[in-house]
């Protein structure tokens, strides 16, 4: 699997990403640590000893703190994605982060999705997301139109499940979540690669850009 190294200079793209199709499906994101998936993983087999018909579970080692999706991303893109994204990071140092309460999207209703949300320092994770945001709608990415809210999603609701089969996804979400309080420091953005197949998405990093001027001035040398 092609990474690239993290950014600090001058941006290349892996030559895994130049060739192949004229462009590739992209986001930025927060990566997260083994624990943190961990509880993830506790959750997902709750919600599968559930059994609901309809509920179609995430894999948790594959969930990541997204800041910006960005579809459909051309080669010569690729790099100025990480060069906008490097300026913003330089500006944001380091934090820590914690999951907080479950919910569900729409947040009245019946559910379509199923999300584990992010606390901590969340101004500092906000700010970061809106500087990206306005960076990388400077360079051409549409922005998006909702507001952010941090989470990372456990599952999603087929169409066809009926309102009970919804109410019980809700209620076994609701239910089994148990934390166990362990936390992530935030470090780096990564610029990450979905590749779409037919057991589900693969995700592979391009960039992991560090967070920190302090970061950018230690590669001086």
């Amino acid at each position: 699997m092609a990474i690239l190294v993290e950014v600090r200079g001058l941006v290349e793209v892996p030559a895994a990403a130049r060739v192949g199709p004229d462009s590739i499906r992209a986001f930025v994101a927060i990566e997260l640590p083994d624990e943190v998936k961990a509880d993830l993983e506790r959750q997902v087999a709750a919600l599968r000893q559930a059994n609901v018909r309809g509920l179609r579970l995430v894999r948790p080692e594959a969930v990541h703190l997204t800041l910006k999706f960005l579809g459909e991303v051309s080669h010569p893109q690729v790099v100025q994605v990480s060069e906008a994204v490097k300026c913003v990071s330089a500006d944001h140092e380091p934090f820590s982060l914690g999951l907080a309460d479950v919910g569900m999207f729409p947040p009245r209703g019946p559910a379509r999705v199923l999300w584990v949300g992010v606390g901590g320092d969340v101004e500092a994770l906000a700010a970061l997301q809106r500087n990206i945001e306005e960076a990388l709608t400077a360079v051409g990415f549409a922005k998006e139109g909702r507001r952010f809210t941090p989470h990372l999603t456990l599952a999603r609701i087929n169409d066809n499940a009926t309102f009970d089969e919804r109410k019980k996804a809700a209620d076994a979400h609701r239910t089994a979540w148990s934390p166990s309080g362990c936390r992530m420091h935030a470090e780096a953005v990564n610029l990450m690669r979905s590749h779409l197949n037919a057991d589900g998405a693969t995700y592979e990093r391009l960039a992991r850009i560090p967070l920190g001027r302090r970061a950018v001035r230690g590669s001086a040398g």
